[in-house]
């Protein structure tokens, strides 16, 4: 490549002669068919398929391809930060959190997450059953369960988790805390994380060592038909 050919000049790795054609090919994302004149464009914002490359940003992305400014297909991409970004997606992501590979696509990876009011009940008499909930990255979940009406007498709330089996589908069990204090109205939590010390639980708190799978649901647990108010949140503990 001379020293004397001005900037914007365009090259192409099939025809150019001599050693330049490796770097040529390296460099070719951003410099071949930049528009008319060799000269690149400026864009602005999201550009539609071959929509006109135009724009007052300073920053330079790329030029349309060929003559004319359009046909920005080559133009690459801002890729908005998110969930469900693909392996062949491509583009550039400004200022990009750590992704992870789910085997479907990719998504963010988290810190830790808080749902205030994931099943709320006023005067309910039966076993409760939330949404279920994807885990990203979390290793435990802390629950939260507000009780503000209960029923009096013997009735008991307990929370229980289950996960969903990958193989059917279907929701299992494979967690649950003892049934908090009769007849009380109050906040109790059950924590669930992997090497906790279990020996913790006391009336208000339950505390159990183990890990969280990626597809659960929470239950509250009636004991009988009594009618209870409460709101159960939870926060997801990486």
């Amino acid at each position: 490549m001379a020293d004397t050919e001005s900037v914007g000049t365009k090259y192409d790795a099939a025809t150019t002669a001599g050693g330049n054609g490796t770097v040529i090919a390296l460099l070719k994302l951003l410099t071949t068919q930049m528009g008319a004149g060799g000269v690149g464009t400026q864009v602005e914002g999201a550009v539609a398929a071959g929509a006109s490359v135009t724009g007052v940003n300073p920053v330079l992305i790329a030029g349309g391809s060929g003559t004319t400014g359009t046909g920005n297909a080559t133009v690459p991409r801002v890729l908005a930060n998110g969930d469900g970004l693909t392996i062949a997606s491509q583009g550039l992501v400004v200022a990009a959190p750590a992704y992870q590979y789910n085997l479907s696509d990719l998504e963010l990876t988290r810190g830790n997450v808080e749902v205030a009011g994931y099943i709320s009940a006023v005067g309910l008499t039966s076993t409760q059953s939330g949404a279920t909930i994807t885990n990203p990255n979390a290793r435990g979940i802390m629950m939260f369960l507000d009780i503000t009406s209960n029923p009096g007498g013997a009735e008991t709330l307990a929370l229980d988790l289950q996960v969903i089996a990958p193989t059917a589908g279907t929701f299992q069990s494979i967690a649950a805390s003892q049934p908090f204090t009769a007849a009380s109205n109050g906040l109790f939590t059950y924590q669930i994380y992997p090497g906790i010390t279990e020996a913790s639980d006391v009336a208000a708190q339950k505390i159990q060592g183990m890990a969280i799978p990626r597809k659960f649901r929470v239950r509250v647990i009636h004991s009988s038909t009594g009618a209870w108010s409460y709101t159960l949140g939870y926060c997801l503990i990486v």
